[in-house]
């Protein structure tokens, strides 16, 4: 275990920004931003949505608190246990996602409320159901 926590921090220390690591973070932004949207689109179109987030949605609801906050306060406490089960497996994708997945599902939710009100219910099913 020891071996792996020098390996990750060693990792961290030599990252150099170069081509091919600005165009890895770039993808990996874009992707976690693509999940978060669409995670947002099939909270609003009442098509459900994966336990963790259902689960997140409703104790941030229940506590009242932005749903971003309460899903990075949730991953924090999560990789608290992974660095201490297989730190290897944390890289800047975990990173990057943790934050990023909550905060874009908020704010399409946050932008489908400013463009009036609707029913969005069966726009975004038709939109993703096609």
């Amino acid at each position: 275990m020891k071996k792996e926590w020098i390996s990750f921090f060693k990792s961290i220390k030599e990252f150099r920004f170069t081509k091919k690591s600005v165009k890895k973070l770039i993808i990996i932004t874009i992707s976690c931003w693509l999940i978060g949207t669409g995670a947002g689109l099939l909270q609003l179109s009442m098509l459900g949505a994966d336990p963790f987030s259902c689960m997140n949605w409703g104790i941030s609801d229940l506590i009242g608190m932005g749903y971003g906050n309460w899903q990075l306060i949730v991953n924090i406490l999560i990789l608290i246990v992974v660095f201490f089960c297989s730190v290897k497996h944390i890289g800047y994708g975990t990173v990057a996602n943790m934050i990023l997945v909550g905060y874009s599902v908020q704010f399409t939710k946050w932008v489908a409320g400013k463009m009036g009100e609707t029913n969005y219910s069966y726009v975004t099913q038709g939109v993703l159901l096609g």
